[in-house]
């Protein structure tokens, strides 16, 4: 069944690099095994910076939200990390159109 996560992290970097993601930054997540889609967050008032996914699963939601943590914690300017993994309602979310219904290859 899948899964969403939720990530948010403070920043205190400039703005060019909170928003300086890569296409192969972007694409490295593409690829990752389990991962649908992610939307990216911002919001420059308070510097947090996130993401929220679709996961196949939840055991590939949890191995992503390790390594992130991980990835986002060594990263210098960084701080509070949060990420929550959340089962999906599903008939609520298909009559408001949430996109659940993607299936993509790995």
């Amino acid at each position: 069944m899948s899964v969403i996560l939720q990530v948010n992290f403070n920043y205190d970097v400039s703005e060019e690099v909170a928003t300086g993601a890569t296409p192969e930054a972007a694409q490295a997540i593409a690829d990752r095994d389990g991962v649908q889609w992610k939307i990216w967050i911002r919001d420059p008032e308070t510097k947090t910076s996130g993401g929220i996914y679709l996961f196949r699963d939840e055991a590939s939601a949890d191995a992503w939200r390790t390594d992130l943590r991980a990835d986002i914690e060594a990263r210098e300017g960084t701080s509070d990390f949060d990420a929550k993994l959340f089962q999906i309602t599903e008939g609520p979310t298909r009559i408001t159109r949430g996109p659940i219904d993607v299936a993509v290859e790995a």
